[in-house]
């Protein structure tokens, strides 16, 4: 200890209080609920609309108005959203939106990362497969790296894109390495 003298039994002493305090640091930081949050799928879905109607023998329920649905990370805004329910299951949703205000879906795949944004006038949100269709003004945005074109597929689970249609073209930005 930088040069001064200890007894044995000091030393011992400050060696113990330190591991310890070392100890219950580590198992402060390893128990943080921000590392450690439930997947998406496994939350709640919450919605949020002017008016819903269901419709029970089709699985179907379609809120209008200012639509806005939680899951977890995931948030998704619209005119209108459709909610199709197989056997009790939320299976998919399309949301609605217009070329002036389009429908978004937002979601942060990783606790340390950033959100992926997507943007489109309809974007249906396969949950059982984790893919994202977004059609019509299409737009897609992670990690600086921006994808336009009037049709966007996006595979969570793999993170593959594919983009484009025979309707126009695809602009893409990818940043600069850092």
């Amino acid at each position: 200890m930088l040069g001064v003298a200890m007894n044995p039994a000091s030393y011992t002493s400050y060696r113990y209080t330190l591991l310890m305090t070392i100890l219950i640091s580590s198992l402060f930081f390893l128990s943080n609920p921000a590392s450690a949050l439930p997947s998406d799928k496994e939350q709640p879905i919450n919605v949020s609309a002017d008016k819903a109607r269901k419709n029970g023998n089709q699985g179907l329920t379609i809120y209008e108005g200012n639509v806005v649905i939680t899951q977890g990370s995931i948030r998704i805004t619209g005119d209108e959203v459709a909610i199709y329910d197989e056997a009790g299951t939320v299976s998919k949703m399309i949301a609605k939106g217009s070329k002036n205000q389009p429908a978004k879906f937002k979601q942060r795949p990783q606790p340390e990362g950033t959100d992926m944004i997507a943007n489109g006038e309809t974007i249906e949100y396969d949950i059982n497969s984790e893919t994202l269709l977004l059609l019509e003004s299409a737009r897609l945005e992670q990690d600086g790296r921006i994808t336009d074109s009037n049709k966007i597929t996006y595979d969570m689970k793999s993170t593959v894109v594919n983009a484009g249609d025979s309707d126009g073209r695809v602009i893409m930005v990818i940043p600069p390495s850092k």
